[in-house]
């Protein structure tokens, strides 16, 4: 029943999007006291994160049309809420940009794969404007994220001390813990566009499964172990590398921040030469699982996937396993 109001309603799936949206705030909000706020705006986060689902949806279901219409629903209720015009216009651009453009694509026959890319390709656009955009005037975000990471630094100091820990060590572990928030300050404009990107990937694959499930309507199928990425990408990941070896600060951050962007697709590529050796191999779905969870736990495996997808671009490596 609420499947078919979604989708076969633009106005309630906009209404929707700006309810899961809105959900996390208004609950924390609402709640008795402060840490109770933060409990519940942490339980309510997952809803928020399907606020593009209603519109990927109804795009499906109804044509591009419709989704524009719900899109514009959203919208208005973000200006609505927030009284402000460039949040408007953000929530728009972040969360309905990219559903109108796959389920567009989706609808007329593209693949999945083809849909993904270009989101892709979208995010790689929101990037490089962040980071002009940043290189003159900090974010807002930015800013916020400095604050909150010094304010934690000097909490760890007060508390080494109340332990009665060494000065040497307590410098020792501040300029360490300096470092690596330097180092996600740095990068902090890939990390936040690679997390949209992976937000909106989580909805596609979703809409995929509900539209299978309850819609009784199958999407374009396709191999995800034959994934490849296209040969011509290869060469700006090799010469943003290039340019970092050489680069001063603004354009060492501005290569940095691409080439870790432009890592998403090769670790989907790694990622697809893993399952066609569980497939080959015939490893239980457990194991399986298993290691997918791994791999995100697990910054190492996961840049070992990258560099397994990047080097398949010249070594094949599932060709390789068919000869043998």
């Amino acid at each position: 029943m609420l499947m078919k109001l979604i989708s076969g309603h633009p106005v309630a799936a906009g209404l929707l999007s700006i309810l899961l949206l809105a959900l996390p705030t208004f609950l924390a909000v609402s709640a008795p006291s402060s840490q109770a706020s933060g409990l519940v705006m942490m339980l309510a986060l997952p809803f928020q994160a399907i606020t593009p689902l209603p519109i990927f949806l109804v795009s499906l279901k109804r044509g591009l049309k419709s989704g524009v219409i719900a899109a514009l629903v959203l919208a208005g209720g973000a200006f609505f809420l927030s009284q402000e015009l460039q949040f408007s216009l953000m929530v728009f651009l972040l969360l309905a940009a990219f559903p109108l453009l796959a389920s567009w694509m989706l609808y007329k026959g593209w693949n999945f794969s083809q849909s993904a890319g270009s989101g892709f390709f979208l995010g790689l656009l929101i990037l490089v404007v962040l980071l002009f955009v940043s290189a003159h005037t900090p974010l807002a975000m930015e800013k916020n994220l400095t604050t909150s990471l010094e304010s934690i630094q000097e909490r760890f100091v007060t508390m080494a001390q109340g332990q009665g820990a060494d000065a040497k060590t307590i410098l020792e572990h501040q300029q360490a813990l300096g470092q690596f928030f330097h180092l996600l300050g740095f990068l902090f404009p890939a990390i936040l566009v690679s997390g949209w990107y992976m937000l909106q990937l989580g909805n596609l694959v979703l809409t995929r499964y509900l539209f299978a499930r309850w819609d009784g309507q199958s999407l374009p199928s396709e191999n995800f172990a034959g994934f490849r990425v296209p040969f011509f990408m290869v060469w700006p990941v090799i010469g943003f590398g290039l340019v970092m070896l050489v680069a001063d600060e603004l354009w060492l951050r501005f290569s940095a921040n691409i080439s870790m962007f432009m890592a998403i697709p090769y670790f989907f590529q790694g990622w697809a030469i893993v399952q066609e050796l569980f497939v080959r191999f015939k490893i239980a779905a457990f194991w399986r699982n298993l290691f997918y969870v791994i791999i995100f736990l697990s910054s190492k495996i996961a840049l070992i996937i990258v560099l397994l997808g990047f080097f398949d671009t010249w070594l094949n490596f599932r060709h390789r396993f068919g000869k043998t």
